[in-house]
Parts: structure tokens; sequence; C-alpha cells
């Protein structure tokens, strides 16, 4: 099963695949921040677009693991 979302702390790190103007996808990784008004903190995308959206969408949640591994959760906006 492919990684939807990954919630660490106040952050929501979601993956996705974008369309290339070549016909391929590109990974995405959006970082949302949660709270009262949900924003945008990061966005990371592959350089390298590859033929199927599958391929895009696994190494996007391959990446949306390293980047969780990478932040801090938050205590004092822990539930």
């Amino acid at each position: 099963m492919r990684t939807q979302r990954i919630l660490k702390g106040h952050f929501l790190i979601l993956p996705s695949a974008i369309e290339a103007a070549d016909g391929g996808f590109f990974w995405c990784v959006n970082v949302v921040e949660r709270g009262a008004s949900d924003r945008l903190v990061s966005t990371a995308k592959g350089s390298t677009s590859v033929p199927r959206e599958a391929d895009a969408l696994d190494q996007a949640a391959r990446m949306a693991e390293e980047i969780a591994a990478t932040l801090e959760p938050d205590l004092a906006h822990e539930p």
C-alpha cells in the first residue's frame, strides 16, 4: 500500500504526482502546518519526469517519509 499522507506533530506531509510537459510525471511532496489556518510550509518536487504516474507516486511516498523523518514535532501543538 502506498503512503497517502503522514501526520507528524502539527505537520501534514502529502505525497502526490504532477503531470510534466513531456507527458510524464514528477513526484511532489507538500508539507502543511496544521492549525487554525492550515498553511503550506514547503513543496519538494522531482527534477526528472518518469513515464508512469504510479512510479512518480512511489517516489513521492519515499520522499515524504524522508522529509517526515527530518521534521521535529512541536510538542506545544500536540493534541
